[in-house]
């Protein structure tokens, strides 16, 4: 078995202050701080929508693949909607993202903070050699929302 481990930040607009929170709200789980709310999906844990605060509609969305993607040496590729998902909060500011597939585990922890999200990830191969790994996957972004990023 390989392990892999990936660290991925994603900023948004910085600014200063603790207002960070992770809240479960039926159809999506939602991590905010002082300049973003970012929803995940409770079925996959895809990317629903990012807002900016104070600012309406969403920047962007998941792609097709959901949250990641992964290819494994053979050619074979898997991605978070191919895989069941559990979510579980477990801090304050910290959700975990537990994907099982035949061919890989994969966890990722992401926690809130005031500016952005930290995505961190941890890949178990059960049998085949994992070639790469994306985290976020593809994303769909909405121009008349997205200026500057």
């Amino acid at each position: 078995m390989h392990t892999a481990v990936v660290f991925i930040v994603l900023t948004i607009f910085t600014t200063h202050g603790l207002a960070w929170q992770v809240k479960y709200l039926g159809e999506v789980w939602q991590l905010s701080g002082l300049t973003y709310t970012l929803n995940l999906s409770t079925k996959d844990g895809s990317i629903v929508s990012l807002m900016r605060t104070g600012k309406k509609g969403s920047i962007l969305s998941s792609g097709e693949d959901g949250l990641w993607r992964v290819r494994f040496r053979d050619g074979l590729e898997l991605n978070a909607r191919s895989a069941t998902m559990q979510a579980k909060q477990i801090a304050p500011k910290n959700l975990l993202l537990t994907y099982h597939h035949p061919d890989v585990s994969v966890n990722i922890k992401i926690t809130a903070h005031d500016d952005g999200v930290d995505f961190d990830a941890e890949l178990e191969a059960k049998s085949k050699a994992i070639l790469d790994f994306v985290l976020p996957a593809k994303l769909r972004f909405e121009p008349k929302n997205a200026h500057r990023l």
